[in-house]
């Protein structure tokens, strides 16, 4: 409403108008009385009540039902609009053509609200460059849920979208410092263009999670750039589906633009699991090079068809991260699988507790628990990798453990061990170190914290004894810890499937148990015979060779096992002298998908690639 004052100026009175915030009501049973400013005088419809909240710091609340949306709710000031009993009680039902909310000006406040029903190319709320705030809202059933320049949105669902133009569930494009996206579900969507949520710019989104959406092209669960960070957030059982126009990657995570960097994105104690891509990172990819930035981040599980199963693109600048696909050891990253539970908090005992670094501001994890603590009982408070902090635990007995850096490789190996401790006295004053477990210590004595040892060929379970400083005892054993291969591994169906496969006599039985210890470097050698493969065959550095040729060396594709190529060869790999027969591959190489490496004396027969993109 508006309201006539009367102002003294120096003797003389004005008479100006000025605008006063005012309140109205929406609900099922007002009167529809104007200008609806009490329960009793509601409007019954929501159109009405909008087109009278023009000025800043007017209120709209509405009560509980089904309100139809006909045409757009269009504000151009600092509005609120609130369900005052929840989204689960509130219902936009929107029926045309048209966008549910249209912000031109200010920055409205919305809670509380389902938004449901919106089609086409249209829009559930859509923003413009003021910061709009989206709060306690269920945002479903729509074409596409929130996009605009700049908006900050809480404790929100967005899910059962299903889009055609990118950013299905949310796209911000001019993002600010100032902006937020926190604890926002997304979930259930589909875009048969990119990217299920997007960001551009250095907003932070925390705590939300991104869950079963499936896209076309790029980022299945967010795409990042422009400096955007996400932190403390759960991407999961996402999907890229189309491998073409640089598309089918970062299956949980895309960071960059297709075409270009323009800026990359920092994620922050994230857990990306069980996401697929139709080509490359199944997990993240990163297009942004040295400004794709990962930390104390967990990148596991994930699937990609053609490289890069959890990452693909510039890993250099990922670290405290655990990864399958990552070092151990560089940048403080670890490969250990996590051990998950169901909901992908970390069990007892997992790697990525106590070991990520120190994350200064990063008080919370995803449900909001405290970090860091000290989940491993151990050495006071620590970060762990991850979107969960492990609870803290009690201090446990004395006790010791160890690692070996590499624990596979060809022989001579040389594996650098480093023991650690736990327990309230974790001075170790005694070490002895039995590195095949036969009963006889190989070294002993004080300072042996770290310690190296050479191996041959074979398998070897070692065995840790150590004291403390105040007496007490503890140790630790390894079954087949360390495993060592000679440069030539055998195969023969008469072999005895003996490891190392070092002769003919001990000659592993099937390929894939070969090539599973086939470190770079080594030859796999293949007596004469049909040898059926279950998988696509990785060689990575390594020769494949047909003892006799490819007239007696048959390596076959079992139908039973399903579509895949026979080989792939990668970092110098050769295939010389065999025959490799009934390869079908979901995309490319049905014998042989040669990245770097290649093939002599080879026949390649019946093999086809069954899901071709070409237009030839």
């Amino acid at each position: 409403m508006k309201q006539w004052m009367a102002i003294p100026v120096c003797g003389v009175v004005l008479r100006s108008c000025v605008a006063l915030a005012a309140t109205y009501h929406v609900a099922t049973n007002g009167s529809h009385t104007a200008p609806f400013d009490t329960w009793e005088k509601a409007a019954t419809n929501i159109h009405e009540a909008v087109a009278l909240a023009t000025n800043n710091g007017d209120v709209i609340l509405v009560g509980s039902g089904t309100f139809p949306v006909t045409n757009t709710l269009t504000f151009g000031a600092n509005v609120t609009l609130k369900g005052v009993n929840g989204p689960s009680n509130t219902i936009l039902n929107v029926t045309g053509d048209i966008h549910g909310i249209y912000v031109t000006a200010g920055a409205p406040w919305i809670e509380g609200l389902t938004i449901r029903g919106v089609t086409g190319d249209k829009i559930a709320i859509y923003t413009s460059w003021g910061n709009t705030v989206i709060t306690n809202c269920l945002i479903r059933e729509c074409a596409r849920g929130v996009y605009g320049n700049r908006f900050s949105m809480f404790d929100t669902i967005i899910e059962n979208c299903n889009g055609s133009y990118g950013g299905v569930a949310f796209s911000m494009i001019s993002a600010t410092t100032d902006q937020r996206i926190e604890r926002v579900i997304v979930r259930n969507c589909t875009d048969t263009y990119e990217s299920t949520a997007h960001v551009c710019g250095p907003a932070t989104i925390s705590q939300c999670q991104f869950i079963s959406n499936s896209v076309s092209y790029r980022g299945g669960g967010i795409r990042l750039r422009g400096g955007a960070v996400l932190m403390n957030s759960l991407v999961v059982s996402n999907r890229v589906t189309v491998n073409a126009y640089n598309g089918g990657r970062g299956g949980g995570i895309f960071i960059g633009d297709a075409y270009g960097p323009y800026g990359g994105a920092k994620i922050i104690n994230c857990t990306v699991a069980h996401n697929w891509a139709a080509d490359e990172g199944g997990g993240i990819y990163n297009y942004a090079g040295t400004d794709g930035i990962v930390t104390n981040t967990i990148i596991y599980h994930n699937q990609a068809v053609n490289a890069g199963n959890n990452l693909a693109g510039d890993v250099s600048r990922i670290g405290y991260s655990c990864s399958p696909d990552l070092t151990p050891g560089v940048n403080g990253n670890i490969t250990d699988n996590p051990q998950f539970a169901s909901d992908y908090t970390l069990q007892a005992g997992s790697p990525c507790i106590d070991t990520g670094t120190n994350i200064p501001g990063l008080t919370v994890d995803l449900a909001g628990n405290s970090r860091p603590l000290n989940g491993d009982g151990s050495g006071g408070a620590q970060y762990d990798m991850g979107c969960y902090e492990a609870p803290d635990v009690p201090p446990p007995p004395f006790g010791v453990n160890f690692s070996g850096l590499p624990r596979s490789g060809l022989a001579p190996l040389s594996v650098v061990f480093t023991a650690s401790a736990v327990g309230s006295n974790t001075v170790i004053s005694w070490y002895g170190w039995d590195f095949d477990n036969n009963g006889t210590f190989d070294l002993t004595g004080s300072g042996l914290g770290v310690v190296t040892n050479m191996y041959s060929p074979g398998r070897y379970s070692v065995r840790l004894v150590v004291t403390n400083e105040i007496g007490e005892g503890a140790s630790t054993t390894k079954v087949d810890y360390v495993s060592v291969v000679g440069s030539d591994i055998f195969v023969s169906s008469s072999g005895s499937s003996t490891f190392p496969y070092g002769n003919w006599a001990t000659a592993a039985t099937n390929l894939h148990d070969a090539v599973a210890v086939a470190p770079s470097g080594c030859t796999i050698r293949v007596a004469d015979g049909v040898y059926m493969t279950t998988g696509r065959l990785e060689l990575a550095g390594v020769t494949l060779k047909g003892e006799n040729g490819a007239s007696a060396v048959t390596i076959r594709r079992d139908p039973a096992a399903g579509a895949f190529g026979i080989l792939r060869l990668d970092n110098g790999a050769v295939a010389r002298g065999v025959k490799l027969a009934d390869g079908d591959s979901p995309t490319s190489g049905g014998g042989a998908d040669v990245w770097n490496g290649a093939v002599y004396d080879c026949v390649v027969t019946n093999c086809r690639t069954s899901a071709n993109l070409s237009t030839e």
